[in-house]
């Protein structure tokens, strides 16, 4: 453990609309991981069109993923919680010259 203790937790909390102001449902959500270097967030945006009515979602995703983990589109919002899991290696390769 370094210097700073990693919280390896996550929560997401929802209210019900008949709890809020404007009747609509409150998402809340903190995936808990920490700040990196390079980030493992990035934000994006997906747009498409389907019978003629164009459609959109945006959010934070990963390098490479083909999906939003954290966003929202006109008529819902989603968020996940995070795994304790590997998200980033670090390896040193030799190479043997002598071996083929």
């Amino acid at each position: 453990m370094g210097i700073i203790n990693d919280s390896h937790a996550s929560n997401n909390w929802v209210v019900h609309g008949n709890y809020t102001a404007t009747g609509s449902p409150m998402l809340a959500a903190d995936p808990h991981l920490g700040n990196k270097i390079p980030s493992f967030w990035q934000l994006m945006e997906v747009s498409w069109q389907e019978d003629g009515e164009t459609f959109s979602s945006q959010g934070a995703s990963t390098p490479g993923a083909p999906f939003i983990f954290v966003g929202r589109s006109k008529k819902m919002v989603w968020s996940m919680t995070a795994p304790v899991n590997d998200n980033s290696d670090l390896w040193q390769e030799e190479l043997n010259a002598d071996e083929t």
